[in-house]
């Protein structure tokens, strides 16, 4: 659980820090774009039954380490602002946290032998 919430801290810095540190437009949107993603997916893998979710932090935090270096306009700022946030977030998504329940079985429920009632 801490590491979605702080995945969720960081999604939430990678929204904001185009308005304090000044990004150049294509970068702004590109974390305007990005933050929400980081967000979403984190929030949703708090649940454990979604943990899965997780996995797409680590697409996102991929690209925040990419895309500094891309849209950085020769602003050190937004290549260590992103480089930061995307490392922490690659980091997280990689901790898979606590399993207290086992819900279902998956496709192997479906498709296993059941005794007749008859």
């Amino acid at each position: 659980m801490w590491a979605r919430i702080i995945n969720t801290l960081a999604g939430l810095w990678v929204m904001i820090s185009p308005g304090w540190l000044d990004f150049h437009k294509t970068a702004a949107n590109n974390n305007y774009i990005t933050g929400p993603l980081v967000v979403t997916a984190a929030i949703v893998a708090m649940w454990e039954i979604n943990r899965g979710a997780r996995y797409f932090n680590v697409v996102a935090g991929g690209w925040l380490m990419l895309s500094g270096l891309l849209f950085a306009s020769g602003s050190m700022a937004v290549i260590i602002s992103n480089a930061a946030a995307g490392i922490c977030v690659l980091l997280c998504a990689f901790v898979k946290g606590k399993v207290t329940k086992d819900y279902g079985g998956g496709w192997s429920i479906v498709f296993r032998k059941r005794s007749s009632p008859l």
